[in-house]
């Protein structure tokens, strides 16, 4: 049965005399017990090695994972440097307690990517006093399973950045301390984090010097932290907390926010790609200048127009709560408190909190919004990254209109059609009052001038090319758009 299999080696090793079926077997034979197929770690020259494999026996500055509140054996070691093999990706470990806790000399974390933490129910301290550290990638770790994320991160003073922005923290019960010390930070997305559970948020942000900009999604309720310990969460933070435009006002009355004179924002996050975007928030601006970043301008749909396939829109001075909005982002990124792609749309509300609205007021609008995902409707247009709306195919159960966001809606609207509807057109374009235009595919060239643009005409400010997009240097020859006609430019 195993002849020949030299390299056979089990609970013994291959002997040419004993290969029948006698030696298959974990005892005295070829075979390995699976119990002792786990993961270890070896420290050697400063570096801890995560592995996953058939281990009988540890030998010297070798350990086994411990679970529950156990301490690793690996504690007291002089770390530099972090390894988690490839074979590491087989474990399931189900605590992480302690387990880097005061490396002040480790700087480097590789293959973290390897490191499964489906099970993990434990992050007490795991990182706790790495000071060394200036990056950690965090950003794929499955959170679902944990309990305790207290001072997860203290004391973590050099890290710049950190992405917990996908952390499913439904099931944390104490998040005490979790960034306390994290001197370096200057932003902290935690739009993802859920309090159902939470029961202590003691110094989370406290001795945060440098972070300006701490992002909240709606599972982070701020009428829940006054029933919880919050003791100085946020002391000695001057971050500015942005929230979801639903919990604008949860979070702007909250004693406890209100305690540390925090300055709460709503916000809400964009494709950072496109030119434009659609908004409808449920509270309201006057967007002074200063008092709004992400956008420059924002536009109300006043008329639609079948015939020419486009949509007529209106610049808007104010946002006034629950009317939707199609907004012109940000050509070149701006710096953002750390959000310098431009991923965010975000104002200072108008003081009367008397204007929020609890419903989109889309009555006599042919912009329609939402301040929840939705699935959109069939038969609507959503407008999409080349700066057209497109239609929704009426059987439509998987495209969707995102939170905060509008649609086109022309089903009872027969404004330059007559009797059929909009139901032919493919696709409409916006132009804008004063004969800007984007995705002009649409639109034709003045046929009394054969679209050609001359040099004693009127300069005009602004060319777009066939594609919608704004050109900041036309090339004498080719054709762009302007004033909503097709031209060549000759200067």
């Amino acid at each position: 049965m195993f002849s020949g299999c030299k390299k056979l080696k089990g609970d013994i090793e291959y002997n040419p005399s004993k290969v029948d079926k006698t030696y298959a077997t974990v005892d005295g034979g070829y075979f390995r017990n699976i119990k002792y197929l786990r993961p270890w770690v070896k420290f050697v020259d400063g570096v801890l090695t995560f592995q996953y494999g058939y281990k009988e026996t540890v030998g010297n500055d070798e350990y086994l994972l411990v679970g529950g509140t156990s301490m690793p054996g690996w504690r007291y070691k002089d770390v530099t440097k972090v390894v988690f093999d490839k074979t590491f990706e087989q474990a399931r470990p189900t605590s992480c307690y302690e387990w880097f806790r005061n490396f002040e000399k480790l700087s480097t974390i590789e293959g973290i990517e390897n490191f499964n933490t489906s099970k993990v129910r434990i992050m007490y301290r795991m990182f706790d006093g790495c000071s060394a550290l200036t990056s950690l990638d965090v950003s794929n770790f499955n959170t679902s399973e944990v309990t305790d994320m207290s001072s997860m991160f203290f004391g973590c003073s050099r890290l710049t950045s950190l992405d917990v922005s996908h952390f499913n923290t439904s099931n944390v019960t104490s998040m005490y301390c979790m960034f306390d010390g994290c001197s370096a930070l200057t932003s902290l997305d935690l739009s993802s984090f859920d309090i159902l559970n939470l029961k202590n948020v003691g110094y989370m942000f406290a001795k945060t010097p440098n972070l300006s900009a701490i992002y909240f999604g709606n599972k982070f309720d701020a009428g829940k932290l006054s029933s919880i310990s919050n003791t100085d969460m946020f002391s000695n933070s001057p971050a500015t907390l942005y929230c979801s435009p639903l919990q604008y006002e949860s979070f702007k009355s909250n004693s406890i926010i209100a305690s540390y004179g925090q300055a709460v924002k709503p916000y809400v996050s964009i494709n950072k790609t496109p030119e434009y975007g659609t908004l409808c928030v449920p509270v309201g601006s006057s967007l002074v200048a200063g008092s709004f970043t992400g956008f420059d301008k924002l536009y109300q749909v006043t008329n639609a127009d079948k015939n020419k396939g486009s949509i007529t829109l209106t610049e808007a001075k104010s946002i006034e709560p629950g009317v939707p909005y199609v907004y012109h982002r940000y050509l070149e990124g701006v710096d953002f408190d750390g959000k310098n792609d431009m991923s965010v749309i975000t104002f200072e509300v108008d003081a009367d909190a008397s204007s929020s609205v609890t419903a989109p007021k889309n009555e006599g609008h042919l912009l329609k919004g939402t301040f929840e995902s939705m699935v959109a409707k069939g038969g609507s247009y959503i407008l999409q990254t080349d700066g057209n709306f497109h239609p929704v195919a009426a059987d439509n159960t998987t495209l969707k209109v995102g939170a905060y966001r509008a649609y086109l809606d022309l089903s009872s609207t027969e404004i330059g059609g007559g009797d059929e509807g909009f139901g032919e057109a493919k696709a409409y374009s916006m132009v804008f009052e004063g004969g800007e235009a984007t995705g002009i595919d649409r639109i034709n060239g003045d046929s009394s001038n054969k679209g050609i643009y001359d040099q004693a005409d009127l300069q005009p400010k602004v060319y777009f090319d066939l594609m919608g997009r704004k050109v900041a240097a036309p090339q004498k020859g080719e054709i762009y758009i302007v004033n909503g006609k097709k031209v060549v430019y000759n200067k």
